[in-house]
């Protein structure tokens, strides 16, 4: 019988790609509070005279880092979402497909004609005891 696929295999290919993105993101993510790489006040101080710019270089600091971690955080968590829709999809995709190939399977079989195209199963018939529409007659 002439096989009917959808082909999956790309789809989780790019899943796998936002998988290993995630975890690339999750180490981005870690690397200043595991690997205690984030500067403390001390870092903008110059000297005696530098309390109050390095105080408010500190603060500024503080904010863009607080923000970039809420974004590659946010990257790590949606890109493993991404990479679970599209699991999720080639594994419908595929469920549909088998479901596909059964119904073509009980209406077609694998008899050609003299051009090479299938003829209707005549043992088949459609759920409601009619022939398939689409049927030559």
């Amino acid at each position: 019988m002439t096989s009917v696929q959808i082909i999956t295999d790309h789809v989780r290919e790019e899943a796998n790609k936002w998988r290993r993105l995630s975890g690339d993101m999750q180490e981005v993510y870690q690397s200043p509070v595991e690997g205690g790489l984030e500067l403390g006040l001390s870092s903008f101080f110059i000297g005696p005279t530098e309390v109050v710019p390095a105080a408010i270089h500190y603060d500024s600091y503080s904010t863009f880092l607080n923000h970039f971690k809420t974004l590659t955080l946010g990257a790590v968590i949606e890109w493993e979402q991404i990479q679970g829709a599209l699991n999720w999809m080639a594994d419908e995709f595929d469920r549909a497909d088998e479901i596909a190939v059964e119904s073509i399977k009980a209406v077609w079989t694998e008899r050609t004609t003299s051009d090479g195209s299938l003829t209707a199963n005549p043992d088949a018939s459609a759920s409601d005891g009619r022939r398939p529409a689409h049927e030559p007659q």
